[in-house]
């Protein structure tokens, strides 16, 4: 009889299920011949991605009962009625209500296996252990929850090198439990679309930035500022993802600024087929992302199957191991305007760096940032 790993996630949307969220059910499905589960509230109209991508995982909605204190009601419902049929259960973030969770699931089932996927900030994890709140009484609970879960928890993974040390330190206790475990890319699904990427001269003069464009957390505004800064030759530089309605003004602030870069400056917008947006890294040369900070950046990863040289910021988790120690990409303080825009520049009056690191940068990724590789080796964890 296969075994059950579900995945609970309140909040869960269509787009998560092409991350971590939804790829690890699905490959531990595919290849482990588990019987996997993600447990949400029904956020949106359609999760056309449990068709697609991650088929084989079963989506299963629960009611929206609200929260009692900190946690959700439809969660603890959901546990006392069906903890004794899961053999794994996997929660997201090292926080209270995954404690709540946790310890109540290993409460009704002390036989099932609880992983938690940190999916973690390192700039949290820096001043030694998390304080929950600041409120002392309030921090004595969550304290003690805390404890309960650490010896309850039985598998911990973080996405990044850095951050594991950052938390071993913290947290000796679980050191034996805690694995470094990255994100990556669906390989079947991209092998059987893209059998052959484009080689570098096949590629075009593209700058890509791929995301939720607009959002705060996405600093588009920061590369909006870089661009006027180069010169760009006959590159452009293309935003692809739903753009955030607020930030059409600054788009139309920018034009008007810049009405020389509408042909060269361009925003896509959302693009719902992934063949199609694939297509757009294996056009690209160059990657770039703003954020502030990212737990892992899985456009990165993504661009970086095609071979693309990637530029982030300090803020960036898990940039270091991405980028191989800076061999296959550089990173600069957060809106240090006239640094990042030295660091395009450079590329592009001298590609000779990014030619031939092309293949040795599909080839890293391949090795290291795989779905197929990362799930056989949770699967291992998990078996322990």
């Amino acid at each position: 009889m296969a075994k059950t790993f579900v995945t609970i996630f309140p909040y869960a949307v269509n787009s998560h299920l092409i991350k971590d969220l939804g790829q690890i059910p699905h490959f531990l499905n595919q290849q482990h011949h588990f019987h996997t589960e993600i447990i949400t509230y029904k956020n949106e109209e359609d999760y056309f991605h449990a068709q697609g991508e991650v088929n084989g995982v079963e989506i299963k909605f629960i009611e929206n009962e609200g929260k009692k204190h900190f946690w959700e009601k439809g969660v603890i419902n959901y546990l006392k009625k069906y903890a004794t049929t899961i053999d794994v259960l996997n929660l997201y973030h090292f926080n209270k209500e995954t404690f709540v969770y946790g310890n109540l699931y290993k409460k009704l089932h002390p036989l099932g296996k609880l992983y938690v996927k940190m999916d973690a900030y390192n700039e949290h994890f820096k001043k030694g252990r998390l304080r929950h709140t600041v409120k002392p009484l309030k921090q004595l609970y969550f304290s003690f929850l805390e404890k309960q879960f650490l010896k309850n928890v039985d598998l911990l993974t973080i996405e990044n090198t850095d951050g594991l040390k950052l938390v071993q330190t913290s947290y000796p206790e679980v050191k034996d439990r805690l694995h470094y475990l990255p994100n990556g890319v669906n390989d079947v699904y991209l092998h059987h679309h893209f059998p052959k990427t484009k080689s570098y001269q096949q590629k075009e003069n593209i700058i890509l930035s791929v995301g939720r464009i607009g959002l705060e957390v996405k600093n588009n505004e920061m590369l909006l500022q870089v661009i006027p800064q180069l010169n760009l030759k006959d590159w452009k530089v293309l935003f692809v993802g739903p753009i955030h309605e607020p930030f059409n003004a600054t788009i139309a602030q920018f034009y008007k600024e810049n009405p020389s870069l509408k042909e060269q400056v361009l925003f896509v917008g959302e693009v719902a087929d992934r063949t199609q947006l694939y297509s757009y890294y294996d056009r690209s040369k160059i990657c770039c992302l703003t954020s502030p900070f990212e737990s892992f950046g899985i456009a990165f990863v993504e661009s970086m199957f095609f071979g693309n040289y990637i530029i982030g910021t300090t803020g960036m988790s898990a940039f270091k191991d991405l980028s191989n120690n800076f061999e296959y990409g550089s990173w600069t303080d957060v809106n240090a305007i006239q640094e990042y825009a030295n660091k395009i520049q450079v590329l592009i009056d001298d590609e000779t760096s990014m030619e031939e690191k092309c293949e040795a940068i599909k080839a890293y990724t391949n090795k290291k940032f795989t779905w197929s590789a990362i799930v056989n080796q949770l699967n291992q964890l998990l078996s322990e």
